[in-house]
């Protein structure tokens, strides 16, 4: 849904896949009492057009996503948070907010991969606040941290503009396939009471508002 990446190698993939399970060999050996690993929605796919819970499969296509569900397995006992698309100051330029405010900024159209895939995006203040809330919880293994709502590439390159334009769409895939991941967090709020506090209205006013 974002910018194009270049593809990572085999080589690469598996360099990812060792650093990663060392790191989580040397965290589980530390012998801490309390653990909350970061996961992915992505473990989930992206077929399934109503909010997810943490029962349903995961398949896991995209690589990512197989390793994320790897080490869920090493860190089983412990909490396991899956996020869902985190946003706010200090993102990635290679996000698909700052992908759409850059070509915003620059007065043209809009070109995104994929303008169909629907996806739950959450600021980072409350994605912070729900692992803070979760570690603190007795709870083990997976655990949705997401907001229960979705927005299209589309439909956010349009709130991304605030009105101040009707910015064109084009799509760099030729034919664009249905997709859409949102999360249900009921688990994580029955358990701790956590609930996203920022709208993604509010959470885009954060990103595009100078201060005066």
């Amino acid at each position: 849904a974002g910018p194009v990446r270049l593809p990572i190698d085999e080589a690469g993939r598996e360099r990812e896949r060792s650093d990663a399970l060392r790191m989580a060999e040397r965290v589980l050996a530390a012998g801490f009492s309390r653990i909350v690993y970061v996961s992915s929605s992505q473990v989930y796919g992206d077929s399934s057009p109503e909010p997810i819970p943490e029962t349903a499969p995961t398949p896991a296509p995209s690589a990512y996503g197989k390793l994320k569900l790897e080490l869920e397995g090493h860190f089983a006992g412990h909490a396991i948070a899956r996020l869902t698309n985190v946003y706010g100051p200090g993102m990635s330029p290679e996000n698909v907010f700052s992908d759409i405010l850059v070509q915003l900024a620059a007065l043209g159209d809009v070109r995104v991969q994929n303008p169909v895939p629907v996806r739950d995006y959450i600021h980072r203040t409350d994605a912070v606040a729900a692992l803070v809330a979760l570690a603190a919880s007795p709870g083990t293994g997976p655990f949705n941290v997401g907001t229960g709502r979705g927005i299209s590439v589309a439909d956010l390159v349009r709130l991304l503009a605030m009105g101040r334009r009707t910015p064109s769409v084009s799509a760099v895939e030729m034919n664009p396939r249905p997709s859409c991941v949102i999360l249900d967090c009921a688990k994580l709020r029955d358990l701790t009471g956590w609930r996203p506090r920022i709208s993604l209205e509010e959470g885009v006013k954060t990103l595009i508002e100078v201060p005066r």
